[in-house]
């Protein structure tokens, strides 16, 4: 019975030649979250929010937080927005996204593991301490308000 609800979900419907796998001129269901699946702390993974969903190649629902870029100009003007600074960074750092609110600040170590969290409290700029953090590099993962994430590396000396 599980199977039939999950890998051989496809198989039970009849639908196999259709649907049921990644391959070529097979539809895909799918959805998309707010939060990277491959790096979410365990102690967050129930506070991932679903963000669009997708069923035989249509979208059938997508979230007001999930943003519409209309042109390719806005995307790539949005992805440069995010700013750090100084880089290497020994006593403090400052992160900042013009126009945009910084909602969370998470910090990953070069393996991808999640090292550190700092509220960015709503703010287009936040500054903090990164005493705590021995030295190395780190990916910044900043947590917009309408959303979308960006990723920057930095290095602490």
């Amino acid at each position: 019975a599980v199977k039939a609800y999950t890998i051989n979900g496809a198989y039970v419907m009849r639908q196999e030649a259709s649907t049921g796998s990644l391959e070529v001129g097979k539809w895909a269901d799918f959805i998309c979250v707010d939060q990277d699946i491959f790096t979410v702390p365990v102690n967050q993974i129930a506070l991932t929010k679903v963000l669009s969903t997708w069923v035989g190649g249509v979208e059938v629902w997508r979230s007001d937080e999930l943003p519409v870029i209309s042109r390719l100009e806005e995307a790539l003007v949005a992805e440069d927005q995010l700013r750090l600074f100084p880089n290497p960074a020994s006593d403090f750092l400052t992160v900042e996204c013009p126009g945009q609110q910084i909602r969370r600040i998470d910090l990953f170590a070069s393996n991808g593991e999640w090292v550190w969290s700092v509220n960015g409290g709503n703010s287009a700029q936040v500054t903090f301490t990164p005493e705590r953090l021995p030295s190395g590099s780190y990916f910044l993962r900043a947590r917009l308000a309408d959303g979308r994430a960006r990723v920057r590396p930095f290095v602490r000396p």
